[in-house]
């Protein structure tokens, strides 16, 4: 392929080589570490960078022909390459609600304000039953499973936590976890398979819970019992915990590609909700990033606009620049757009919008 050979440069992994390509992908050898980027989303987002002109213009002819080649910046081929930043604000249009606003200082400088800005206003919105230290410790306290039932059961539970299918689902509901313990046989995936098809599991939930639309193609209920058969399929290849963690500590430093490969994998996850199992297992360097995060970090030009991927990156960089985990970034800002306090079960509603202008009003 025409992009085999040439250098790029990523903002945490320095140079690499395209080394494969694809349709959808380029793989790239850095010194450290091999990962997959999608493509040309890499290079359209900022997360990879041609390290010299002819790189550029080796991309953009890659990308003639498609919707993509719109939306880079056609005076490439015209510039200096190192005088092209992409990750300067200036460069990246990232579309928000404080799209003609940008922070000062380096992009370093910005996501550590952000980051002390954000633990302050924190602090000053929790309700008074989450203000002692050991009762907001809850939330950034990871916990790590040694058991394949205890993963099982989370990762049902993650796959829910999308648009509209947790209120459908209710996985999380008090009056519903006897129920979904008996029918999921205690989460023991092994057995699962011993009993149930996608099919005959959808059924056993439509004799249990009231299902709408059963006879859809797109019904909720049906899509989540594919996906328990697709993850026990593939958790049952591992005999015990400590295999799967084994596994996963075998992506570091190329921690991208585990939720791309879960993604892939595992039927109707995709790639944040596959971020949100292993943050949600114990796995610190894997943030989810939902809505929330993707409209906090868009606003300061962390990230673009909706793009998961974008976010996870940047959720990750802030976490190296201020010295702290990509878990508690993830919570940290979470609880700022989500206003949700669950262990405590307190809602105060979304201060993603109030934080953003706080910011701004600072002039930072």
């Amino acid at each position: 392929m025409a992009l085999t050979n040439q250098k790029v440069k990523h903002r945490s992994s320095g140079i690499g080589t395209i080394i494969a390509q694809d349709k959808t992908s380029v793989t790239v050898k850095f010194q450290e570490t091999t990962s997959i980027f999608r493509f040309p989303d890499a290079f359209q987002n900022a997360i990879l960078e041609a390290a010299d002109l002819a790189g550029y213009k080796a991309i953009l002819e890659e990308v003639k022909g498609t919707n993509s080649y719109a939306r880079f910046p056609q005076s490439l081929c015209e510039l200096n390459v190192h005088t092209y930043k992409p990750q300067d604000t200036k460069a990246v249009n990232n579309t928000t609600a404080c799209e003609s606003w940008h922070l000062t200082g380096t992009r370093s400088e910005q996501m550590t304000t952000v980051y002390n800005e954000a633990w302050a206003y924190l602090k000053m919105i929790l309700p008074q039953k989450v203000r002692d230290e050991k009762e907001l410790k809850k939330y950034f306290t990871p916990k790590k499973y040694n058991d394949l039932k205890e993963i099982t059961k989370v990762m049902f539970g993650s796959m829910t936590e999308r648009t509209m299918a947790s209120n459908v689902i209710g996985f999380f509901r008090d009056n519903r976890k006897d129920t979904f313990e008996r029918i999921l046989l205690n989460y023991d995936s092994h057995e699962i398979l011993e009993r149930y098809t996608a099919e005959t599991l959808f059924r056993g939930f439509c004799s249990i819970f009231e299902v709408k639309n059963a006879n859809s193609p797109s019904n909720l209920w049906l899509q989540y019992a594919k996906s328990i058969i697709s993850f026990c399929e593939y958790i049952d290849k591992f005999k015990t915990a400590e295999a799967f963690d084994e596994f996963v500590c075998s992506f570091k430093n190329r921690e991208i590609d585990l939720p791309l490969h879960l993604a892939k994998e595992i039927h109707g996850l995709g790639f944040a909700l596959s971020c949100n199992f292993l943050k949600d297992i114990g796995y610190v360097n894997y943030p989810k990033p939902d809505s929330h995060i993707m409209y906090i970090f868009s606003a300061f030009g962390f990230c673009r606009k909706n793009d998961d991927i974008d976010a996870f990156h940047a959720v990750r960089e802030m976490a190296t620049i201020v010295g702290d985990t990509a878990f508690n970034i993830d919570r940290l800002f979470w609880l700022i757009g989500s206003g949700n306090f669950y262990e405590h079960k307190y809602e105060i509603g979304s201060h993603q919008d109030k934080f953003i202008k706080m910011i701004k009003a600072k002039g930072f």
